[in-house]
This record gives C-alpha cells, sequence and structure tokens, in this order.
C-alpha cells in the first residue's frame, strides 16, 4: 500500500492548508502555492511547524519552502513500476487535501 498527495489539481482557498502532524508539543502545517511560473509539473509547499520545550507555554515557528513535483497519479504508478515495485492496483480511494491511497488489496 502506498499512499500521497495528489496534486494535479490546483487547491485554492483554504484548501490550501493541509494538517499534516500534531502531537502534544509539536504541530505541523503545510500551505501549498500555486505561483505564477506554476506549470503541471511542480508546486511550492511551504511546511509551518510549531515547537515548544517540556512544559513550556511558548512555541516557536519554524518554515521553510520547497518546490515538489506533483506527478499525476498515473506518472506515480509509473515511477514505481520503474523502481522495480510490481504493482497492481486493486483498490484506490482519494482523500482531503488529494490524499490518494493505493493498495492491492
Amino acid at each position: 500500500m502506498f499512499s500521497y498527495r495528489d496534486l494535479t489539481v490546483p487547491l485554492t482557498g483554504t484548501d490550501r492548508f493541509l494538517p499534516v502532524r500534531a502531537t502534544e508539543d509539536r504541530i505541523m502545517t503545510c500551505f501549498l502555492e500555486y505561483p505564477d511560473d506554476y506549470n503541471d509539473y511542480t508546486v511550492v509547499v511551504h511546511d509551518l511547524i510549531h515547537t515548544r520545550a517540556d512544559g513550556d507555554a511558548d512555541w516557536t515557528l519554524t518554515a521553510r519552502s520547497y518546490r515538489k513535483p506533483q506527478p499525476s497519479h498515473a506518472r506515480a504508478l509509473e515511477l514505481l513500476c520503474q523502481a522495480g515495485l510490481r504493482v497492481r492496483v486493486r483498490h484506490e480511494e482519494s482523500g482531503a487535501g488529494g490524499l490518494r491511497i493505493a493498495s492491492r488489496n
């Protein structure tokens, strides 16, 4: 089974903010940007990570940005096969924020 975000359809408005993971002392959210030079192959991801030390009430924000490839679902399956994985999808579903899940069962 594998999962990834299918970013081939640009998200708009607040749908571009995606919760990634949260614990008691760490919250990670990403924001997707489709800049003027946007194309069908990349998206700019901004990671926002809030952390706090044990028992500390103050949160610290760390932010970073990077371009991320956004292959289509068909291309993602093709890349898995090229990597030597035997892929035969028997079940597929799409979730919030473009999350796609494919499994062999």
